[in-house]
């Protein structure tokens, strides 16, 4: 079994006495998932249970009865990915087990039939629309009744733009859902990249929704890649719509955000190196977000939360008041976009003030 798959369990039962005697019915059936094969030997009468929590059971107070015909349990589950058999038989101890026309629950044997496990995935995860065109998506379920999020009735549907589509089927007291996203295959493919600027060691991820088949110039068949090379890119995808080939140029440069920050000033009012200043030289964007010293106790003598890198100016006082000489320990907060992202940086180090 899938895992997360849903799917609709369904057997039927029927109790009968091999001595001719009115049989024994109870509500103590149901139906187990297990990834061993279960055997246990009943040995002299004594009760067996199977270690197992029944996927379906006898609902509450509904006890086997009918002798003649077949009870249906049925119910739905969502499987785990470990499922490998299924146990059909009692999983209710003696005191847990309502039953009618006997003392006890022995004496009477049970027959089994039509025993189904059907699983619910009537819509692929992802579907691609060519220009123009329709497509007609989902399928019929058992007996199940239905309704879409665009409030069709059907089990199928036909569309012709793109978006999500969410159908429920609902079966008994089960609902199952499916989902599949729906791409225009041209919208898609306008969005492939053009040629591309790379700073040196930095990485371009590419992620190809469309269905289909790839075959990249690196020799490579995922729709996905990462680029770190300057170079020709081709690729060519082939899906229902047909084929299609697509290239661009990656070229790269050495580019980057550099932050620095004096090892140590002199605050004695010479005129001459007597405050702490920051200074950045950067490629793209950027701004502070905050810049903070703090002595050697770990206690803030300085802050500055502006985003203007100029801005950031410390004459080495704390409360108007001029500090000792000795070592501070400063820490540098600030961002730079970079193709649209936003990339998070946060520095340290150390300043001597000297008098």
């Amino acid at each position: 079994m899938t895992k997360g798959k849903q799917y609709y369990i369904q057997f039927f039962v029927s109790s009968r006495n091999c001595d001719g005697h009115q049989p024994c019915h109870s509500d103590a059936m149901g139906l187990a998932f297990s990834d061993t094969l279960y055997r246990e030997a009943v040995i002299g009468g004594a009760e067996q249970i199977p270690p197992f929590t029944p996927a379906v059971q006898n609902p509450a107070g509904k006890i086997l009865n009918d002798t003649l015909n077949w009870m249906e349990i049925s119910g739905c589950y969502t499987a785990t990915g470990t499922e490998q058999y299924a146990i059909i038989g009692s999983f209710k101890t003696s005191a847990n087990t309502q039953s009618e026309g006997c003392f006890g629950v022995t004496g009477s044997y049970y027959y089994v039939d039509d025993v189904g496990v059907y699983g619910f995935d009537p819509l692929p995860d992802t579907l691609v629309l060519c220009e123009g065109g329709s497509r007609t998506i989902g399928k019929s379920f058992l007996d199940a009744t239905y309704s879409w999020n665009t409030g069709a009735a059907d089990s199928i549907l036909t569309i012709n733009q793109e978006g999500r589509y969410i159908v429920n089927a609902t079966l008994g007291n089960c609902v199952f859902s499916d989902t599949v996203v729906v791409l225009e295959n041209d919208k898609q493919l306008s969005l492939l990249p053009a040629d591309t600027l790379l700073c040196e060691e930095e990485e371009l991820d590419l992620s190809i929704p469309l269905p289909g088949t790839y075959l990249w110039s690196d020799g490579s068949g995922s729709n996905q890649i990462s680029i770190v090379e300057d170079g020709a890119y081709t690729v060519e995808i082939q899906n229902d719509c047909g084929v299609f080939n697509h290239s661009f140029e990656v070229a790269t440069e050495t580019c980057g955000c550099n932050v620095y920050i004096p090892t140590a000033f002199s605050p004695n009012g010479d005129g001459n190196n007597d405050v702490l200043q920051c200074y950045m030289g950067c490629d793209f964007p950027y701004q502070g977000i905050r810049f903070e010293v703090f002595d050697r106790w770990g206690g803030l003598v300085y802050s500055n939360k502006s985003s203007e890198i100029n801005s950031i100016v410390w004459d080495g006082t704390f409360k108007g008041k001029a500090l000792d000489p000795g070592v501070y320990a400063w820490f540098f907060e600030y961002e730079y976009i970079r193709n649209g992202t936003v990339n998070h940086k946060t520095i340290s180090g150390e300043v001597h003030i000297l008098r």
